[in-house]
Order: structure tokens, then sequence, then C-alpha cells
């Protein structure tokens, strides 16, 4: 009654099923620790810089807008006086 599920596949690399602790995935794709963490470094930035070039954009975007619709009604309102 005691059957045991592998937890590893047995076509798994050799470095797995032989029990040994650590990341074999760094070793098969080629991954460097440091890559890793320069990885990680770089998602954390964007996570806290991300919110605010957004709200930038957003703000640049209806400063924008609101440009063109006052250069329009300037010009709409210069139109009538010089018609007038």
């Amino acid at each position: 009654m005691d059957e045991r599920v592998p937890l590893v596949a047995p076509s798994a690399p050799e470095n797995m099923r032989s029990g040994r602790v650590g990341m074999p995935w760094r070793r098969i794709r080629g991954i460097s620790a440091y890559q890793r963490y320069d990885i990680q470094q770089v998602a954390k930035w964007i996570e806290q810089v991300l919110p605010f070039w957004l709200l930038l954009l957003v703000v640049f975007i209806r400063q924008h807008l609101q440009g063109i619709k006052q250069d329009k009604l300037s010009k709409f309102v210069e139109y009538c006086l010089a018609t007038a």
C-alpha cells in the first residue's frame, strides 16, 4: 500500500533525478545566478516606476489634447471676430 509517486519524471535530466539540491534549470538553460538577479532587479524597478510613467503619459496626452482644443477654439474666436 505504500505506493510512492516520483517527484521527477523518469525522462528528466540526470542531475534532477540524482536528488541534488539546487536549481538544475540554471545549468540546463545556461542562466547564471547573476543574470537571474539582474532580471529580478529590473522587474522590481519596472514595478516601482511604471505607475508613474503611465500617469505622466496620461497627463501628457490630456494636456496635448487640451492644447489642440484650445488652439482650435482660439482660431474659431479669431475667425468670428474677424468676420463680425
